[in-house]
């Protein structure tokens, strides 16, 4: 391991409020980002836990010794994948399906 060399993980609060409601309105909002997430991410899939686990051990490890004063985006291309604009329509109409759903 190396001593700390001012590298950071971009993290913040998330976009949507997933919520931890009913089974039912947890498979709705899962429907939601299957359908619409692919217009917003150029990576497919949802970051999980271990992805970013896995950010940092690499950012801490001797592999990332030329790394330095980086801050890592970790969004699977939401901000380098899709022209600003694309991007604001589709996150705006993933907030507008995931308000549609009852609560």
């Amino acid at each position: 391991m190396r001593p700390t060399d001012g590298n950071a993980e971009s993290g913040g609060k998330p976009a949507f409020d997933l919520g931890n409601g009913s089974a039912l309105r947890q498979s709705q909002t899962a429907a939601v980002f299957t359908r619409l997430l692919p217009q917003v991410q150029a990576l497919r899939g949802v970051i999980h836990a271990e992805d970013i686990a896995n950010a940092a051990v690499f950012l801490a490890s001797d592999e990332a010794r030329y790394v330095n004063g980086h801050d890592l985006i970790l969004d699977g291309g939401i901000t380098a994948g899709r022209p600003a604009t694309t991007r604001k329509a589709s996150l705006a109409e993933i907030q507008r399906a995931l308000e549609a759903i009852p609560a």
